[in-house]
Protein backbone atom coordinates (compact mmCIF):
# COMPACT_ATOMS: atom_id res chain seq x y z
CA UNK A 1 0.00 0.00 0.00
CA UNK A 2 1.16 3.81 -0.59
CA UNK A 3 1.20 6.53 1.80
CA UNK A 4 -1.88 7.80 0.19
CA UNK A 5 -3.46 4.53 1.67
CA UNK A 6 -1.51 4.92 5.09
CA UNK A 7 -3.16 8.88 4.76
CA UNK A 8 -6.75 7.34 4.16
CA UNK A 9 -6.57 5.01 7.24
CA UNK A 10 -7.01 6.01 10.33
CA UNK A 11 -5.60 4.81 13.94
CA UNK A 12 -9.00 4.86 15.63
CA UNK A 13 -9.50 2.71 18.81
CA UNK A 14 -5.90 2.52 19.23
CA UNK A 15 -4.57 4.18 22.36
CA UNK A 16 -3.54 7.98 22.80
CA UNK A 17 0.49 7.44 22.36
CA UNK A 18 -0.12 5.24 19.30
CA UNK A 19 -2.32 8.51 18.08
CA UNK A 20 0.45 10.29 19.15
CA UNK A 21 2.58 8.72 16.69
CA UNK A 22 0.23 8.40 14.09
CA UNK A 23 -0.29 11.70 13.82
CA UNK A 24 3.51 12.56 13.68
CA UNK A 25 4.34 10.30 11.82
CA UNK A 26 1.18 9.71 8.47
CA UNK A 27 2.42 13.31 6.84
CA UNK A 28 6.22 13.20 6.57
CA UNK A 29 9.26 11.04 7.59
CA UNK A 30 9.49 9.84 11.37
CA UNK A 31 13.04 10.20 12.27
CA UNK A 32 15.02 10.78 15.29
CA UNK A 33 13.84 10.48 18.76
CA UNK A 34 10.17 10.53 17.55
CA UNK A 35 10.98 7.79 15.30
CA UNK A 36 12.50 5.07 18.22
CA UNK A 37 9.76 6.40 20.86
CA UNK A 38 6.90 5.42 18.99
CA UNK A 39 8.89 2.38 18.04
CA UNK A 40 9.04 1.24 21.39
CA UNK A 41 5.96 2.37 21.83
CA UNK A 42 4.32 0.12 19.00
CA UNK A 43 6.10 -2.52 20.57
CA UNK A 44 4.83 -2.33 23.85
CA UNK A 45 1.12 -1.78 22.63
CA UNK A 46 1.18 -5.13 20.58
CA UNK A 47 2.53 -7.00 23.41
CA UNK A 48 -0.38 -9.30 24.96
CA UNK A 49 -1.68 -8.32 28.19
CA UNK A 50 -2.35 -10.93 31.28
CA UNK A 51 -6.04 -11.57 30.21
CA UNK A 52 -4.55 -11.75 26.64
CA UNK A 53 -2.06 -14.21 27.42
CA UNK A 54 -5.08 -16.29 29.08
CA UNK A 55 -7.33 -16.61 25.81
CA UNK A 56 -4.16 -17.52 24.09
CA UNK A 57 -3.79 -20.42 26.56
CA UNK A 58 -7.54 -21.39 26.28
CA UNK A 59 -7.19 -21.20 21.90
CA UNK A 60 -3.79 -23.55 22.34
CA UNK A 61 -6.15 -25.94 24.02
CA UNK A 62 -8.48 -25.72 21.80
CA UNK A 63 -6.36 -25.73 18.66
CA UNK A 64 -4.43 -29.12 20.00
CA UNK A 65 -7.70 -31.06 20.83
CA UNK A 66 -9.40 -29.47 17.89
CA UNK A 67 -7.00 -30.75 15.00
CA UNK A 68 -6.13 -34.06 16.98
CA UNK A 69 -9.84 -34.48 17.48
CA UNK A 70 -11.48 -33.93 13.92
CA UNK A 71 -8.37 -35.83 12.66
CA UNK A 72 -8.80 -39.14 14.82
CA UNK A 73 -12.55 -38.44 13.52
CA UNK A 74 -11.36 -38.53 9.29
CA UNK A 75 -8.38 -41.38 10.46
CA UNK A 76 -11.39 -44.02 11.71
CA UNK A 77 -13.86 -43.44 9.08
CA UNK A 78 -11.36 -43.67 6.42
CA UNK A 79 -9.62 -46.93 7.80
CA UNK A 80 -12.83 -48.87 9.07
CA UNK A 81 -14.80 -50.53 6.20
CA UNK A 82 -17.54 -51.15 8.43
CA UNK A 83 -18.02 -46.98 9.20
CA UNK A 84 -18.58 -46.33 5.06
CA UNK A 85 -22.13 -46.03 5.93
CA UNK A 86 -23.75 -42.62 4.37
CA UNK A 87 -24.09 -40.24 7.62
CA UNK A 88 -19.95 -41.51 8.10
CA UNK A 89 -19.30 -39.61 4.76
CA UNK A 90 -21.06 -36.14 5.78
CA UNK A 91 -19.12 -36.99 9.10
CA UNK A 92 -16.14 -37.35 7.22
CA UNK A 93 -16.77 -34.17 5.46
CA UNK A 94 -17.88 -32.60 8.42
CA UNK A 95 -14.60 -33.16 11.04
CA UNK A 96 -12.37 -32.40 7.55
CA UNK A 97 -13.88 -28.93 7.02
CA UNK A 98 -13.80 -28.86 10.69
CA UNK A 99 -10.02 -29.70 11.07
CA UNK A 100 -9.94 -26.65 8.67
CA UNK A 101 -11.66 -24.33 10.16
CA UNK A 102 -9.24 -24.65 13.13
CA UNK A 103 -6.06 -24.96 11.38
CA UNK A 104 -6.82 -21.71 9.03
CA UNK A 105 -9.34 -19.53 11.21
CA UNK A 106 -8.28 -20.27 14.87
CA UNK A 107 -4.14 -19.05 14.21
CA UNK A 108 -4.45 -16.02 12.35
CA UNK A 109 -7.57 -14.81 13.96
CA UNK A 110 -6.14 -15.23 17.19
CA UNK A 111 -2.50 -13.50 16.22
CA UNK A 112 -4.46 -10.60 14.27
CA UNK A 113 -6.52 -10.12 17.50
CA UNK A 114 -4.48 -9.90 20.18
CA UNK A 115 -1.07 -8.18 18.27
CA UNK A 116 -3.84 -6.04 15.97
CA UNK A 117 -1.18 -6.91 13.06
CA UNK A 118 -1.38 -8.94 10.01
CA UNK A 119 1.96 -10.78 9.10
CA UNK A 120 0.85 -12.53 6.55
CA UNK A 121 1.12 -9.95 3.01
CA UNK A 122 -0.91 -8.88 0.91
CA UNK A 123 -1.37 -11.94 -0.69
CA UNK A 124 -2.41 -14.51 2.51
CA UNK A 125 -4.60 -11.30 3.19
CA UNK A 126 -7.01 -13.21 0.44
CA UNK A 127 -6.27 -16.46 0.37
CA UNK A 128 -6.57 -17.28 4.02
CA UNK A 129 -10.28 -15.41 4.94
CA UNK A 130 -11.32 -17.12 1.55
CA UNK A 131 -10.47 -20.56 3.08
CA UNK A 132 -11.67 -19.87 6.30
CA UNK A 133 -14.98 -18.83 4.71
CA UNK A 134 -14.85 -21.75 2.54
CA UNK A 135 -14.08 -24.38 5.55
CA UNK A 136 -16.86 -22.61 7.87
CA UNK A 137 -19.27 -22.53 4.79
CA UNK A 138 -18.29 -26.43 4.09
CA UNK A 139 -19.27 -27.47 7.54
CA UNK A 140 -22.34 -25.43 7.84
CA UNK A 141 -23.91 -26.90 4.83
CA UNK A 142 -22.21 -30.44 5.76
CA UNK A 143 -24.72 -30.29 9.18
CA UNK A 144 -27.55 -29.15 7.08
CA UNK A 145 -27.10 -32.37 4.87
CA UNK A 146 -26.41 -34.53 7.60
CA UNK A 147 -30.12 -33.79 9.27
CA UNK A 148 -31.91 -34.09 5.57
CA UNK A 149 -30.17 -37.64 5.65
CA UNK A 150 -31.23 -38.51 8.94
CA UNK A 151 -34.72 -37.15 8.17
CA UNK A 152 -34.73 -39.26 5.26
CA UNK A 153 -33.51 -42.19 6.87
CA UNK A 154 -35.79 -42.23 10.13
CA UNK A 155 -38.77 -40.69 9.13
CA UNK A 156 -38.82 -41.66 5.30
CA UNK A 157 -37.36 -45.17 4.94
CA UNK A 158 -39.03 -46.54 2.12
CA UNK A 159 -37.54 -44.02 -0.11
CA UNK A 160 -34.65 -45.78 -2.21
CA UNK A 161 -31.42 -44.94 -0.21
CA UNK A 162 -28.90 -42.60 -2.08
CA UNK A 163 -26.16 -44.27 -4.10
CA UNK A 164 -22.42 -43.58 -3.02
CA UNK A 165 -22.53 -41.46 -6.79
CA UNK A 166 -25.48 -39.06 -5.45
CA UNK A 167 -23.58 -38.06 -2.06
CA UNK A 168 -20.51 -37.35 -3.93
CA UNK A 169 -22.35 -35.31 -6.09
CA UNK A 170 -23.74 -33.58 -2.99
CA UNK A 171 -20.60 -33.26 -1.42
CA UNK A 172 -18.78 -31.87 -4.90
CA UNK A 173 -22.43 -28.93 -4.54
CA UNK A 174 -21.47 -28.35 -0.91
CA UNK A 175 -17.48 -27.31 -1.97
CA UNK A 176 -18.50 -25.18 -4.72
CA UNK A 177 -21.53 -23.15 -3.21
CA UNK A 178 -18.62 -22.47 -0.15
CA UNK A 179 -16.22 -21.40 -2.58
CA UNK A 180 -18.53 -18.96 -4.17
CA UNK A 181 -20.07 -17.44 -1.50
CA UNK A 182 -16.15 -16.81 -0.29
CA UNK A 183 -15.25 -15.60 -4.06
CA UNK A 184 -15.54 -11.35 -2.20
CA UNK A 185 -12.35 -12.65 -0.22
CA UNK A 186 -10.86 -12.95 -3.16
CA UNK A 187 -11.71 -9.61 -4.87
CA UNK A 188 -11.56 -7.37 -1.92
CA UNK A 189 -9.71 -8.04 1.25
CA UNK A 190 -6.32 -5.93 1.46
CA UNK A 191 -3.59 -5.15 3.48
CA UNK A 192 -3.97 -1.63 5.22
CA UNK A 193 -0.86 0.03 6.81
CA UNK A 194 -1.15 2.70 9.70
CA UNK A 195 2.26 3.70 9.49
CA UNK A 196 4.83 4.07 6.71
CA UNK A 197 6.68 1.04 6.36
CA UNK A 198 10.17 2.53 6.91
CA UNK A 199 9.04 2.95 10.98
CA UNK A 200 7.40 -0.56 11.19
CA UNK A 201 5.69 -3.34 9.55
CA UNK A 202 3.33 -3.59 13.08
CA UNK A 203 -0.18 -2.17 13.25
CA UNK A 204 -0.99 -3.74 9.55
CA UNK A 205 -3.95 -4.72 9.17
CA UNK A 206 -6.34 -7.71 6.98
CA UNK A 207 -9.94 -6.23 6.00
CA UNK A 208 -12.19 -6.08 3.29
CA UNK A 209 -11.96 -3.36 1.07
CA UNK A 210 -15.71 -2.92 0.09
CA UNK A 211 -18.80 -0.81 -0.33
CA UNK A 212 -20.44 -0.15 3.31
CA UNK A 213 -23.63 -1.07 1.80
CA UNK A 214 -22.33 -3.92 -0.44
CA UNK A 215 -20.63 -5.39 2.53
CA UNK A 216 -24.03 -5.44 4.68
CA UNK A 217 -25.20 -6.89 1.99
CA UNK A 218 -22.79 -9.64 1.82
CA UNK A 219 -22.93 -9.68 5.21
CA UNK A 220 -26.71 -10.17 4.96
CA UNK A 221 -26.92 -13.11 2.25
CA UNK A 222 -24.20 -15.00 3.83
CA UNK A 223 -26.68 -14.51 7.15
CA UNK A 224 -29.24 -16.05 4.83
CA UNK A 225 -27.53 -18.80 3.49
CA UNK A 226 -25.10 -20.10 6.59
CA UNK A 227 -27.68 -19.38 9.34
CA UNK A 228 -31.34 -19.01 8.88
CA UNK A 229 -31.79 -21.06 5.79
CA UNK A 230 -29.34 -23.83 7.98
CA UNK A 231 -31.35 -23.28 10.80
CA UNK A 232 -35.08 -24.16 9.67
CA UNK A 233 -33.69 -27.06 7.70
CA UNK A 234 -32.40 -28.67 11.01
CA UNK A 235 -34.96 -27.25 13.00
CA UNK A 236 -37.61 -29.19 10.85
CA UNK A 237 -35.89 -32.53 10.45
CA UNK A 238 -34.67 -32.88 14.06
CA UNK A 239 -38.16 -32.03 15.41
CA UNK A 240 -39.60 -34.89 13.10
CA UNK A 241 -36.92 -37.21 14.29
CA UNK A 242 -36.97 -36.60 17.87
CA UNK A 243 -40.98 -37.43 17.36
CA UNK A 244 -40.17 -40.32 15.89
CA UNK A 245 -37.52 -41.92 18.05
CA UNK A 246 -39.44 -40.59 21.33
CA UNK A 247 -42.55 -42.22 20.68
CA UNK A 248 -40.69 -45.30 20.16
CA UNK A 249 -41.03 -45.74 16.31
CA UNK A 250 -38.56 -47.68 14.73
CA UNK A 251 -39.53 -47.10 10.88
CA UNK A 252 -36.90 -49.55 8.57
CA UNK A 253 -34.09 -51.36 9.22
CA UNK A 254 -30.84 -49.76 11.49
CA UNK A 255 -28.28 -48.39 9.03
CA UNK A 256 -25.91 -50.55 10.66
CA UNK A 257 -27.30 -53.55 9.71
CA UNK A 258 -26.32 -52.67 5.95
CA UNK A 259 -22.71 -51.93 6.67
CA UNK A 260 -20.24 -54.28 4.71
CA UNK A 261 -18.57 -56.79 6.13
CA UNK A 262 -21.55 -56.91 8.65
CA UNK A 263 -22.08 -60.06 10.32
CA UNK A 264 -25.32 -61.98 10.09
CA UNK A 265 -26.47 -61.02 13.48
CA UNK A 266 -28.74 -58.22 14.19
CA UNK A 267 -29.50 -56.22 17.02
CA UNK A 268 -32.55 -56.23 18.37
CA UNK A 269 -35.14 -53.05 17.83
CA UNK A 270 -34.95 -51.48 21.61
CA UNK A 271 -31.13 -51.58 20.63
CA UNK A 272 -31.77 -50.06 17.30
CA UNK A 273 -33.86 -47.58 18.62
CA UNK A 274 -31.32 -46.69 21.80
CA UNK A 275 -28.69 -46.40 19.04
CA UNK A 276 -30.56 -44.12 16.80
CA UNK A 277 -31.48 -41.68 20.01
CA UNK A 278 -27.47 -41.22 20.96
CA UNK A 279 -27.01 -40.83 17.88
CA UNK A 280 -29.89 -38.00 17.55
CA UNK A 281 -28.71 -36.41 20.74
CA UNK A 282 -25.07 -35.78 19.30
CA UNK A 283 -26.42 -34.22 16.44
CA UNK A 284 -28.87 -32.23 18.06
CA UNK A 285 -26.74 -30.70 20.62
CA UNK A 286 -24.52 -30.23 17.87
CA UNK A 287 -26.96 -28.29 16.11
CA UNK A 288 -28.34 -26.25 19.64
CA UNK A 289 -24.15 -25.27 19.96
CA UNK A 290 -24.17 -23.61 16.60
CA UNK A 291 -27.13 -22.30 16.45
CA UNK A 292 -25.60 -20.13 19.74
CA UNK A 293 -22.50 -19.80 18.61
CA UNK A 294 -22.82 -18.33 15.22
CA UNK A 295 -25.49 -16.27 16.08
CA UNK A 296 -23.10 -14.72 18.13
CA UNK A 297 -20.30 -14.40 15.03
CA UNK A 298 -23.31 -13.23 12.69
CA UNK A 299 -24.65 -10.44 14.83
CA UNK A 300 -20.99 -9.10 15.59
CA UNK A 301 -20.42 -8.98 11.51
CA UNK A 302 -23.70 -7.25 11.49
CA UNK A 303 -23.29 -4.48 14.04
CA UNK A 304 -19.80 -3.76 12.16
Amino acid sequence: MDNSSTANYTAQNLSSEINWCYNNCKLQPCEGVVQEVCRKVIADYIFPSLSEWFFIVINLVLFTSGLVGNALVCFVIWRSLQMHTVVNTFIFNLAFSDFLVILFCLPATLLQDVTETWYLGDTMCKIIPFIQTTSVSVSVLTLSAISVERYFAICQFWKVKPASKTISCILVIIWCVSCLISIPHIVYMAEFITFPESLTSLLTYCKIEMDEDHYLGYNMLKITMLYVLPVLIMTFTYSVISRHLWKNELPGVSEEDQRPGKFATKSGPESQMRSRRRAAKMLITIVAVFVICFFVVHLIHVLR
